[in-house]
């Protein structure tokens, strides 16, 4: 008896499976290829935007290539890739843009494109914030300490990838405003700093020379 009613349940089973089947078969199908053709369609397109970044990226480190030799050349290719580059290249291409530039003593223009670039939202902030320093070593010539403090603002902390750049623009800063005693102090900080890139070392040790040269010529100003 048992058999008979397993067998039973079976055939109702199948009976209900098929019944189902009838009624839900066709959207079931429909269903499963949506999923196949999403899923075609998505790597499609995954592919198609990495051969795009390739492409761009090919033409821009041409356009790079080219400014080395030719600044306005090269100049106007980054220009005419900018509008089509994927975002990704976006901010490359306007920080090459305000570093030609800058190069090229279009200072205005530059500064106008690193503030630009400080702003924007678009991109990461690693890179807003090399725009605020690159924008800082571009005025602390003619900007007063306390406007270049106010651009530098929050990147000086311990850890920070701006530290000893940020600490050079101050000593600079105060060089510049004849606060000797603040440079000095503030290139002895660099200097003990064994984090600080050789380069920017380099620069320190001569406005140490400097400062220590003002120091003798005026030892009551400095001391």
């Amino acid at each position: 008896m048992t058999d008979i009613f397993t067998e039973i349940d079976e055939e109702l089973r199948k009976e209900r499976a098929q019944k189902l089947w009838d009624r839900y078969g066709n959207f079931l199908i429909a269903g499963a290829v949506a999923i196949v053709i999403a899923t075609a369609a998505w790597q499609g397109w995954n592919l198609w935007q990495d051969r795009k970044a390739a492409e761009a990226g090919d033409k821009i480190f041409a356009a790079l290539r080219t400014a080395e030799t030719d600044k306005d050349a090269g100049r106007a290719e980054l220009e005419a890739l900018l509008s089509g580059a994927p975002s990704g290249y976006q901010g490359l291409l306007k920080f090459r843009l305000a570093a030609l530039d800058a190069a090229a003593g279009k200072t205005e223009e530059a500064l106008k494109a690193y503030d630009a670039l400080s702003r924007d939202q678009s991109i990461a902030d690693y890179w807003r914030d090399l725009a605020r320093v690159r924008a800082a070593y571009l005025v602390v010539d003619t900007e007063e300490p306390a406007a270049i403090e106010q651009r530098l603002s929050g990147l000086s902390a311990a850890g920070s990838p701006w530290r000893a750049s940020v600490l050079e623009l101050r000593a600079l800063a105060a060089w510049r405003a004849g606060d000797y005693v603040a440079a000095r102090t503030l290139v002895d900080e660099i200097a003990a700093d064994p984090a600080v890139p050789a380069p920017l070392s380099k620069r320190m040790s001569t406005l140490a020379a400097v400062l220590k040269g003002m120091e003798s010529a005026a030892p009551a100003q400095t001391k």
